[in-house]
């Protein structure tokens, strides 16, 4: 009786993430939105301001590990999932990286789908290369960047809003057109979880515009 219990239990567990698929796909157009934030746009202090529009993630330019530029027009069509770091990783870096990982190998095949780990101290984007390796990072799905630690930390408080939200480690949701859909607490897994499934819905969304 008690391994029928537990087979059933587990069976269920196995097929939660299937319903959620299955459910989205056939039902959930129109009755599910990922939020757009800042509709109105922004008023931050010392920050330029965007009123009276959706705001969008404004010009930027970092370094990639191979030293390239990295701009904002690299989020243009992409869904950009970004986390904000200092080098060396603390306990709780190490486990948005996880988290990070774990991301990657769920969209790997969606090119639409991209990561950008951003280094906010000044560190040199090639010291970051044993980190990319540790976490087998796919060089044309998750982006490990960096720059000046005063404009990182203008980007990260002015461009990407972060410090408005009461959310420990966050992480960052972008739309094709560089609209913030979600902040998701990175050491949290089932914020992860959140940030998997909502990724998903704007795919399904991408897809369901393009047939």
């Amino acid at each position: 009786m008690r391994v029928n219990l537990k087979t059933g239990i587990l069976l269920v567990i196995l097929a939660i993430p299937v319903f959620l698929l299955l459910f989205f796909q056939f039902f959930g157009k129109g009755h599910y939105a990922v939020p757009v934030f800042y509709e109105d746009g922004t008023a931050l202090k010392d920050c330029p301001q965007q009123n009276g529009t959706t705001y969008r993630v404004p010009v930027f330019s970092l370094s990639q590990i191979n030293g390239q530029p990295f701009t904002q027009t690299r989020l243009a069509d992409q869904l950009s999932i970004i986390y904000f770091f200092s080098f060396p990783c603390d306990t709780a870096c190490i486990k948005v990286m996880e988290a990070f990982a774990r991301i990657q190998h769920v969209f790997e095949h969606d090119s639409v789908v991209q990561l950008l780990s951003i280094e906010e101290t000044g560190k040199s984007p090639a010291t970051l290369t044993p980190l990319a390796n540790t976490y087998q990072t796919i060089p044309k799905k998750w982006h490990y960047l960096g720059g000046e630690s005063q404009f990182v930390e203008t980007l990260k408080h002015c461009g990407f809003v972060i410090d408005e939200q009461d959310i420990r480690h966050p992480v960052v949701l972008l739309d094709t057109q560089g609209k913030i859909r979600g902040y998701y607490e990175g050491t949290n897994n089932e914020e992860i979880d959140r940030l998997i499934v909502e990724t998903r819905i704007l795919l399904y969304s991408l897809k369901q515009e393009h047939d």
